[in-house]
């Protein structure tokens, strides 16, 4: 079960990305998930899965208005841990990489080569093209 409280002036959903749930706590307005009103909080009670590196977010549409929506920083992650198989780990550290500023970006303010190696790794690449083809024929999640 998680508790969400809306401390914000205006109705918000929660969006759970990479989960398995019902509509009813998906946090898609336009999937008919109820909003949490101002100052209320709602109860989500679902079954985490699949197992992953998650996150969620806020629905609401900020459009132009940088004081709503994701500019407010109603983002975060989530980490499932496998039923039968859980990490054993001495310590998890979450690492965003994208900062969630009051102000659209222009596209310069983060280099999106950051990531990419000097050179390519033809087995790796070729590896990951095969694994997505395989993956689609059977109707698989691509990812």
């Amino acid at each position: 079960m998680v508790d969400v409280y809306n401390e914000t002036e205006s109705p918000e959903q929660v969006h759970w990305h990479g989960q398995f749930v019902p509509v009813d706590v998906d946090g898609a307005g336009e999937e008919g998930t109820p909003p949490v009103p101002p100052g209320g909080k709602r109860r989500l009670s679902f079954v985490p899965g699949p197992a992953g590196f998650r996150f969620y977010h806020t629905h609401v549409v900020a459009g132009a208005d940088l004081t709503s929506g994701q500019y407010t920083g109603l983002v975060g992650p989530v980490h499932i841990e496998p039923r039968n198989d859980p990490g054993r780990y001495d310590r998890e550290v979450f690492l965003v990489l994208k900062e969630f500023e009051p102000f659209l970006s222009k596209g310069g303010d983060m280099a999106m080569d950051f990531l990419s190696p000097r050179t390519r790794d033809r087995v790796l690449e070729e590896r990951g093209e095969s694994a997505m083809h395989d993956a689609m024929a059977h109707r698989q999640p691509r990812g």
